[in-house]
């Protein structure tokens, strides 16, 4: 009987084996691989076509067979087109005599990257981030790519191997589309906060259209390799960059319709290159650089020292407000604290006078930053109550009745 049907099976086009295939559920994809020759060649690529990982504290997912099946079958990379790998946590070492790892010592070398030494060395040791590396040294279809949290250090390899292939030193990505590289703050371990070099290398993917990224602040920002072409970047997605240096970004986004923004605050005492002053008017003179373009619009602020979160006198100076905003008439979302939009100021304007016209859906925080823990004695004003929930409403509902 089974016989027979893999018979039938095997005559059947393979238009309609794909689409029956494409409704059956991931998780019965390996048992139909089993069934037929023509089965397996159906159901490989729907397989194979999503890779999401996400290292908990009690379980890590099964990188390392998955590597082994994909080094055997090198065809198989073809079929990824998203890839996933997120951890929450400090990344456990691998326990390599259980998990034997020397059979990709060769694919490093083959390589020739000029670290492949020191990747060898931390595979040996059972490095997941270098494990990862391996995966994502190989991925030439993939349209989707997210890199979260502990995956980058500052000195990771999956940073190191993200320039690598975008500046031919490994086969480059071919149909990248979006890209997430993004970090949590690190407070205990300073250092592995900075991953500008590796960050801003992602702007060199020609195909880019989406990308969301954490960004140290340089002392000097300059671009590696020259200004990139950036016309092909629809939305941006920023976390701790200052206005100096996502300036020279958005200077060269001529197509940008998406931006969302999150600036990093930061207390003299910790990070004297950063900055303490938060100033609405520089920010609004940044983003106007893309408001013949920019549709969405969104701004938070995030605190780089937990230090100074938890500190009892800390001052915050913000100054100005976002007025400018009325002048982004393509601009159809805004989400921003309300301080934005009122600003310090003893005279308190109306929001519609801060507002473009064709303005369709706009969200309001009461808070300034971004992780719920704010207090607004940390600011200098006369006028904590206008960013109360009553002010708010107040407020939405004069803009209501003034725009119906």
């Amino acid at each position: 009987m089974l016989n027979e049907m893999t018979d039938r099976l095997s005559k059947v086009p393979n238009e309609i084996l794909d689409l029956v295939v494409s409704h059956v559920p991931t998780l019965d994809l390996p048992k139909l691989c089993l069934v037929s020759k023509s089965l397996r060649r159906a159901a490989e690529p729907f397989l194979y076509s999503v890779i999401a990982f996400r290292w908990l504290d009690d379980s890590t997912p099964p990188i390392v067979p998955l590597l082994r099946t994909l080094f055997k079958r090198p065809e198989l990379f073809e079929f990824i087109d998203t890839v996933s790998l997120k951890s929450d946590i400090r990344l456990p070492r691998l326990n390599t005599p259980q998990s034997p790892v020397h059979q990709f010592f060769e694919v490093i070398k083959q390589s020739r990257v000029p670290y492949r030494n020191d990747w060898i060395l931390d595979l040996h040791t059972g490095q997941m981030g270098a494990i990862a590396a391996l995966l994502v040294a190989n991925l030439t279809r993939t349209t989707r790519l997210a890199v979260d949290h502990d995956f980058i250090s500052g000195h990771d390899f999956v940073g190191q191997v993200l320039q690598s292939k975008i500046f031919d030193q490994l086969p480059r990505f071919k149909r990248l589309k979006e890209i997430r590289y993004v970090k949590n703050l690190d407070y205990p371990v300073s250092e592995r906060n900075e991953m500008f070099e590796n960050a801003l290398s992602l702007f060199y993917v020609p195909t880019v259209t989406h990308i969301v990224a954490t960004i140290s602040n340089p002392k000097t920002f300059r671009w590696p390799r020259g200004e990139p072409d950036l016309d092909h970047l629809v939305s941006l997605d920023i976390r701790w960059l200052i206005e100096p240096c996502l300036g020279k970004i958005l200077a060269l986004t001529r197509n940008l319709k998406s931006l969302s923004w999150t600036w990093i605050y930061c207390d003299n005492r910790y990070e004297g290159w950063e900055t303490a002053f938060l100033n609405f008017d520089k920010i609004i003179e940044t983003v106007s650089q893309v408001k013949d373009t920019l549709e969405t619009l969104k701004f938070r602020t995030v605190f780089a020292s937990d230090q100074a979160m938890a500190s009892s006198d800390l001052q915050m100076t913000v100054l100005g407000s976002f007025n400018g905003l009325s002048d982004f008439d393509q601009l159809t979302h805004l989400e921003v604290p309300l301080i934005c939009l009122t600003g310090i100021e003893t005279n308190l304007m109306p929001l519609e006078y801060h507002l473009p016209d064709g303005l369709e859906a706009l969200i309001l925080f009461s808070d300034l930053v971004n992780d719920g823990r704010f207090n607004p004695d940390w600011i200098m004003w006369d006028h904590k109550e206008r960013n109360s929930n009553h002010a708010i409403v107040e407020m939405v509902q004069s803009l209501a009745d003034a725009r119906p």
